[in-house]
């Protein structure tokens, strides 16, 4: 279970085999059982950066590290990903440009 000592500490820094990960927001949307259900914000997407933050962190009771279960993208940036994962669609002038400045 994720405590809020570990979500201080995922927004603080972290150091990991492969540097140091944090995250800018760590929101606790709910639990059940020994499972956390949290909304997770990056700046950089490193790669698997969330399942390493959150595996260097362990387990208060148990003393293994976190395990992330299941992870979702729902933005990339300014453009949020509101299709299936199969799909594909073309970006509007609006988003294109967002992307574009955000970029710069």
């Amino acid at each position: 279970m994720v405590t809020q000592e570990h979500i201080e500490t995922a927004l603080k820094w972290v150091e990991t085999p492969q540097g140091i990960l944090k995250a800018l927001v760590v929101e606790k949307i709910g639990n059940m059982w020994a499972k956390t259900k949290l909304r997770v914000q990056i700046d950089e997407g490193k790669n698997r950066h969330i399942r390493r933050l959150f595996w260097a962190m362990k387990d208060p009771k148990f003393g293994t590290p976190l395990k992330v279960l299941s992870l979702s993208r729902v933005s990339i940036g300014s453009l949020k990903l509101d299709i299936e994962s199969w799909k594909w669609r073309y970006i509007s002038e609006e988003e294109e440009r967002l992307l574009l400045k955000n970029l710069i």
